[in-house]
């Protein structure tokens, strides 16, 4: 993706389609959100590179959405939502929307198929896109032991995706790819294995993927920033879909 990060920030192409003149920051934020301990219930310091006496660096807390961003209202189809559930139908800087794209999308077992990626509103032209963890399989075994996750999770608000003003990127539209394919984020096929209910694995990473872009693409015509973060799975899923972001 060297080639096409430099013409980038040269100004000679957008991931977004506007006029190649526009100033647009690129920055990898990878394995950012693993410094956040999962169960922790205060801040604690920590010793990094570039931190000081003055000026410690410290993790961020999780922050939970308030009471009316978990109702019915975060949750939207594409196919039967306002505007296809477009990002000014969203509502809540801090609430955690669940877009369910429909068509091709599913995650891998019958016992929960429907896919959703997570949407956080902020800054209109400001995007954070976050590709989710979780394991991978390439075979039956794999699916038996759960080496993979099977359902998407929403991501709760810590580390890079902190609302807290401490984060640099906590003004930042959010859209968290989320993860149920275990394809790392690249395939569109039914494979010869089972799930729980012996029905047929379906793996369809890609096409989750390319439904979660497609929106932001529609949603997020002109960009300032983008910054593009993953974890596990997800920093291998980044570094195959790279190109495809910055040329969209």
């Amino acid at each position: 993706t060297d080639g096409a990060t430099t013409r980038l920030l040269r100004g000679s192409s957008h991931p977004t389609g506007a006029s190649p003149d526009v100033n647009l920051t690129l920055k990898f934020a990878l394995a950012y959100r693993n410094l956040v301990l999962d169960n922790m219930t205060s801040k604690r310091d920590v010793s990094l590179p570039g931190g000081n006496g003055s000026t410690p660096w410290c993790l961020l807390l999780p922050t939970s959405p308030p009471d009316s961003c978990l109702d019915e209202r975060s949750r939207c189809h594409v196919e039967a939502g306002p505007d296809g559930c477009s990002l000014s139908s969203l509502h809540g800087v801090t609430c955690t929307h669940r877009i369910y794209p429909g068509g091709k999308t599913r995650c891998m077992t019958s016992e929960d198929p429907d896919y959703f990626f997570q949407v956080i509103k902020g800054h209109a032209h400001k995007l954070l896109l976050y590709f989710e963890g979780g394991g991978a399989c390439t075979s039956q075994r794999d699916v038996d032991l759960n080496f993979c996750k099977l359902t998407p999770k929403v991501a709760s608000l810590d580390g890079v995706l902190s609302r807290n003003s401490s984060n640099p990127f906590w003004d930042y539209s959010v859209i968290v790819v989320t993860y149920c394919s275990g394809d790392i984020f690249v395939a569109s096929l039914a494979q010869p294995w089972k799930d729980s209910n012996s029905q047929t694995v379906q793996q369809r990473g890609y096409d989750n993927t390319r439904a979660a872009l497609d929106w932001a693409a529609a949603n997020f015509p002109q960009l300032s920033d983008l910054v593009i973060a993953g974890s596990s799975a997800g920093a291998m899923g980044i570094q195959w879909w790279s190109t495809h972001i910055l040329g969209t």
